[in-house]
């Protein structure tokens, strides 16, 4: 880590703080983000979200390192150690807001492309 990303990353934070001082304190980010696609730069936190992700996508150049099950280390051994996956089917009850928020979602996906 350069002094140079420590820079950044001390100045992401002071301005992620700011942007968050800057919401509405009922601001709710499942129902006041963007769900639908729409403009967010109204939302403070969020723009400034995007202006650090554009960053660092430049200095990657769009390169990232990705991991998946198979990554193996130089000598050839596994680098994830996980158990087999267990798939198990349960029952959740969701609260009332969950389902507004998901019959709001659902609705607006259909009204945008139905």
């Amino acid at each position: 880590m350069s002094e140079t990303a420590w820079i950044e990353e001390k100045d992401d934070t002071a301005n992620l703080r700011k942007a968050k001082r800057e919401l509405p304190e009922d601001y709710d980010p499942l129902l006041d983000s963007d769900v639908a696609g729409e403009d967010d730069g109204d939302d403070p936190l969020r723009v400034c979200q995007m202006k650090i992700v554009a960053r660092m996508k430049t200095q990657f150049e769009d390169r990232v390192i990705r991991r998946s099950l198979d990554s193996v280390d130089w000598r050839g051994h596994q680098l994830l150690n996980l158990p087999e996956c267990k798939i198990v089917h349960g029952r959740l009850d969701l609260t009332e807001r969950e389902l507004k928020i998901i019959n709001d979602i659902a609705r607006e996906i259909k009204e945008k492309y139905v």
